[in-house]
């Protein structure tokens, strides 16, 4: 677990230091900022950043605001960005306005439905009814579709048009001599690799996503379980090997790993059991 921590608190840390440092600070606030300068100003956010997010660590925590919680939750409330940005990335008809409304409408739709799922079908709002299974699908669903519906809709009405020049000036900090050879840049190189990274990402995804969920359909059994269950028989089964004294400690360790940057959050849960 501590793993897992870690590993995503350093990724957090330093996602937020490139937004603010490069998008923010040296693209509105000091344009000839140095190598030197951009580094102090990444640490300082890093700092900063990380003090706020063990302040606000420690307030959930008191208020009962458990982990897992909070990670499904974060789907109902950024996951209306998703496919808006993925749009704004690959779509040269993306719509900027319809990218900012797709957001804050999904997400308030998806709120909306979070708590209304909560309230018919438990009768009560509290921490407890809404971090269960169906609250949390039917408003992480809502504000994802919603999101993506509202900003293709835009889209298609007024495209933008976008000829992506501008990417094409966006500058080193402070020029370096690169050692791959100029042929790495050319046009059709990039299209090539382009092309793979399409092939072979939505490939990938298919079956992952598609594929691997319908050869389960045969079986016709399945059982829905939460991470919270996984660990707490872990947990149980710990406590009568060391009762009994037969076999060592065991120390279980859940890994997450997200996969797909453009929005397709992947859980992957990997058990990694030791005996000391």
């Amino acid at each position: 677990m501590i793993r897992a921590v870690t590993s995503a608190g350093s990724s957090e840390l330093i996602a937020v230091s490139s937004l603010c440092t490069y998008d923010i600070y040296r693209t509105y606030i000091n344009p000839d900022a140095s190598g030197k300068k951009i580094l102090k100003v990444s640490r300082a956010v890093v700092l900063g950043f990380g003090c706020f997010m063990g302040l606000l660590a420690v307030i959930l925590n008191k208020a009962g605001v458990s982990l897992g919680w909070m990670y499904l939750a974060m789907g109902i409330l950024i996951g209306s960005a998703v496919l808006p940005i993925a749009f704004m990335l690959l779509w040269r008809k993306a719509n900027a306005i319809g990218a900012i409304l797709g957001t804050i409408i999904g997400c308030v739709l998806g709120v909306i439905t979070w708590l209304v799922v909560t309230k018919v079908e438990y009768g009560r709002i509290n921490l407890d009814t809404t971090g269960r299974n169906a609250p949390m699908l039917a408003g992480n669903l809502v504000s994802i579709l919603t999101g993506g519906a509202i900003h293709a809709v835009c889209s298609f009405l007024w495209p933008q048009d976008y000829d992506w020049d501008t990417t094409k000036q966006i500058t080193m900090v402070e020029k370096e001599k690169n050692e791959l050879p100029a042929e790495e840049f050319k046009e059709e190189k990039l299209i090539k690799a382009k092309a793979w990274i399409i092939k072979w990402g939505v490939g990938f995804t298919v079956v992952i996503v598609i594929l691997w969920p319908l050869l389960t359909l045969p079986a016709g059994n399945f059982i829905l379980f939460d991470i919270s269950d996984i660990v707490t028989c872990l947990n149980k089964k710990r406590s009568e090997f060391l009762e009994r004294k037969k076999l060592p400690d065991v120390f279980v360790h859940l890994s997450f790993d997200l996969g797909g940057n453009i929005g397709l959050y992947l859980p992957v849960v990997i058990l990694q059991v030791s005996l000391v």
